[in-house]
Formats: C-alpha cells, sequence, structure tokens
C-alpha cells in the first residue's frame, strides 16, 4: 500500500506540526501513547496532547512495519491499529510506537 498524503486532524482540526486541541479524541498522550482524552493523568503533570504530523497516530507505523488488514475484513483493508496497539511499544522521546 502506499503512504496516505498529511491531512488535518479528522477529530480536531489542527494541522501537522500543530499539537492536538484538549478533548481531541485522536490525540495520544505524550507519556504513555494512550488516548489522551481517557489518560489517567498520573505523570506528575507532564501529561498532554502530542504533536500531530498529518497522520492518525500508529498509521505511519504500520506503513512502515507492514501492518495490514485484510481487503475482505470488516474494516476494509487499511493499517491494522490493532495489531500494532499489541505489538507495540511507545517512545516517550519520539512520541511513536516502535516494534521490537
Amino acid at each position: 500500500m502506499e503512504y496516505p498524503k498529511p491531512r488535518k486532524c479528522g477529530s480536531c482540526g489542527v494541522l501537522p506540526a500543530q499539537r492536538h486541541q484538549e478533548g481531541c479524541d485522536w490525540a495520544r498522550c505524550t507519556q504513555d501513547g494512550s488516548q489522551y482524552w481517557v489518560c489517567d493523568g498520573d505523570h506528575k503533570g507532564k501529561c498532554e496532547p502530542c504533536m500531530y504530523w498529518g497522520y492518525y497516530h500508529g498509521e505511519l507505523e504500520c506503513y512502515e512495519y507492514g501492518l495490514f488488514t485484510e481487503k475482505d475484513s470488516i474494516w476494509g483493508e487499511g493499517p491494522d491499529l490493532n495489531a500494532l496497539a499489541v505489538k507495540s511499544t511507545w517512545s516517550k522521546k519520539d512520541q511513536r510506537y516502535y516494534i521490537g
């Protein structure tokens, strides 16, 4: 599959290279990668919405690692964010997921 083109956030509408807005359901917690609006916030005041780079979080990592759903799955063919969640860890430093 080809990499998608960068786009504005589908939830809060920010453009690439801007921080997600408070309450955005696409935002990830900078500390642990969990969905920001449900993060328990137990990070000693360091929890905030992450930067948005033009892609849903984890989408580019799925392309990098070849994690895709099958064309005939109920979601159709595309990045398999569920597989990424199971196989990866969040990097606070890089604000992204890594496998291995």
